[in-house]
């Protein structure tokens, strides 16, 4: 990605700052002097062919977000919680707990980035009634904490 920091640092010399901001804001980046983070929401791939995986990936995508658990997906898939645990994180890379805080977490940055919604009811919506727990596990999966997000994320 270092051919983006070059874009940008060259635009930033050009143009000024406020051009290179608004260049990284539209391209959804933060320049890696600013501990670079991809703003879009990033989901793990439905790129691999075990169908049982698949269904409980697309499963996930019509079920409320903040009443799944872990246990839900192995029932959602037909398989036993063991062979489906297995077999989850060779499809997708990641433990079942993992994905499911991935996908939450990128559903309060699309929230974020596309809403007014207060942080303290997006935590709400993401099954958390603690704003501090939210706000750690935020801070895990993105690198900043939900305030700073929304402030890149949306345009000055």
């Amino acid at each position: 990605m270092a051919w983006i920091e070059l874009g940008l640092h060259l635009i930033g010399r050009i143009f000024g700052e406020d051009v290179r901001e608004r260049t990284a804001h539209f391209m959804f980046v933060t320049p890696t002097h600013e501990q670079y983070r991809p703003s879009i929401a990033e989901y793990p791939s439905l790129n691999h062919p075990d169908k049982a995986i698949l269904k409980v990936q697309e499963w996930l995508g019509k079920a409320h977000r903040a009443a799944v658990t872990v246990s839900n997906f192995a029932d959602a898939s037909g398989l036993t919680q063991r062979t489906f645990l297995r077999r989850f994180k060779a499809a997708t890379g990641m433990t079942p707990k993992d994905y499911l805080l991935h996908y939450i977490m990128n559903e309060s940055k699309h929230d974020m980035a596309t809403t007014r919604k207060p942080i303290t009811q997006l935590a709400w919506e993401a099954g958390y009634s603690e704003l501090g727990a939210f706000r750690r596990a935020f801070k895990r999966v993105t690198g900043l904490s939900p305030t700073d997000y929304r402030r890149r994320s949306q345009l000055s």
